[in-house]
């Protein structure tokens, strides 16, 4: 049995899925003042792909069963327009939280070099520092873009 403490390599293999990304139109949530909640016809927007630093720490609990906690710098996206917002360029930006924890389940005995798992994570996903900074689009689209970029 191999002591909890004594260093080891790991090898570990993954694979990354760029983000799906995609939205309804803008919409419009009054005029004037008045409700109105209506769907502004050809406009949308997308994300850009982002890359980060990500930091594992794991823990065997017995020598088949081990945890590790995934998590790393915040993600910054790009928001950018589409449809008739696409002259607009990027909109703004927000970051993506997403700690994983894993719980694993690892085949055979400590000791071969070879040792293949089965996992099951569940990780929460959050947005913050969402902001609308393109100038144009907010004078363009009205002051409640303007009060949640100084409030997002």
């Amino acid at each position: 049995m191999r002591s909890r403490l004594d260093p080891s390599t790991q090898l570990q293999a993954g694979f990354t899925l760029p983000p799906q990304d995609g939205s309804g139109p803008l919409k419009e949530a009054s005029v004037g003042g008045s409700p109105v909640n209506i769907d502004v016809p050809g406009t949308g927007a997308s994300i850009s792909s982002a890359d980060t630093a990500g930091f594992t720490f794991g823990y065997f609990a017995t020598d088949h069963i081990a945890a590790e906690l995934e998590m790393g710098v915040p993600l910054t996206f790009d928001l950018k327009g589409t449809g008739t917002l696409e002259p607009y360029g990027k909109l703004g930006s927000a970051k993506q939280w997403s700690p994983t924890l894993l719980f694993k389940y690892f085949f055979n005995t400590p000791q071969p070099k070879f040792r293949p798992f089965v996992g099951i994570s569940v990780t929460r996903t959050w947005f913050s520092d969402a902001k609308i900074t393109n100038e144009q689009f907010i004078r363009r689209f009205g002051s409640a873009w303007s009060d949640h970029r100084r409030h997002g």
